[in-house]
This record gives structure tokens, C-alpha cells and sequence, in this order.
């Protein structure tokens, strides 16, 4: 199985790659909703994305959004080339100001479980992080091949 590189800055208000560009808003729903445009599955429950802004936070590790959001830009990835199963290198944003503060605490947040299986737009995904770098903004968001994106 190849791997796939895959750099997401979850952003208070956008959640950006380098193919996609969102709002970083969530919604834990009490239950399936009729329509699964832009919802993700877990065992935790069912979470809307993509509608306002995540609330400013003294760390972005504190609830399961940030991790929410990122399996979210990773179907989107994942979605262009039709790939449900993936070995990824993740790389994640950090504003340079927080780098020092923030860099530990993302590693540890995002590989306690390295695991992800979810569904997104009732579409099964099985996401192994082989690795995760933690990069200033918005180096984060280079790709394989990279591209860049620019979110405003």
C-alpha cells in the first residue's frame, strides 16, 4: 500500500489542505442525520463540519474537534483518488508564535491513536499515521507534489 503525505492546518475558522479549504466549525449530533454531506462518523458519534468556527481555545488538544476536523481533511484527500484505505505522513500546522508551546502537545494528541477508522459522507475510512510533523504555518500544507494552498 503506498502512503500518502497529507499536511492539514486546522485553522479557528478554516480548516485548509492542499485541495480543500472549509470551515472549521463542529456539531456533535444526537444521531444520524438524513443527510451525511460533510458529517463524520466515529464511535463517539456523529459530528456536522463545515459550519462556523471552533470556538478559541487555550489549546486546541483540549476536546476531540482538532481531531475531528483532521479526519475530515484527510477523506477529502483521500477522496480525489478514491482511496478509502491509507498509510499517511501527517503533517500539521502551528502558527510560528506557538510552535514551542503547542509542537508536544499535537504529537501526543494525534498519535495516542494512530488509527483512524471513521466514516465520512457514509464512506468507511481506515487511516494508519505512520508519522506526524508538526510545521509552521503553512509549510504544513505542502503536499507530495508541493502544491500550496491559500485559504482567505
Amino acid at each position: 500500500m503506498a502512503a500518502y503525505v497529507i499536511g492539514v492546518d486546522v485553522g479557528y475558522g478554516n480548516t485548509k489542505t492542499s485541495h480543500n479549504c472549509f470551515s472549521s466549525g463542529v456539531k456533535k449530533l444526537p444521531g444520524k442525520p438524513p443527510l451525511a454531506t460533510r458529517v463524520i462518523e466515529t464511535t463517539e458519534g456523529f459530528y456536522a463540519i463545515g459550519n462556523g468556527k471552533v470556538s478559541v481555545q487555550k489549546s486546541k488538544t483540549e476536546d476531540e474537534n482538532m481531531r475531528v476536523l483532521t479526519m475530515a481533511a484527510i477523506a477529502e484527500e483521500l477522496k480525489k483518488t478514491g482511496t478509502t484505505v491509507a498509510d499517511v505522513h501527517l503533517g500539521v500546522g502551528v502558527p510560528l508564535t506557538r510552535m514551542g508551546a503547542e509542537k508536544k502537545d499535537f504529537v501526543e494528541y494525534y498519535t495516542k491513536n494512530r488509527r483512524l477508522i471513521f466514516k465520512y459522507e457514509d464512506v468507511q475510512y481506515s487511516v494508519t499515521l505512520l508519522s506526524v510533523d508538526v510545521l509552521n504555518q503553512p509549510l504544513s500544507l505542502i503536499s507530495a507534489l508541493g502544491q500550496w494552498i491559500f485559504c482567505l
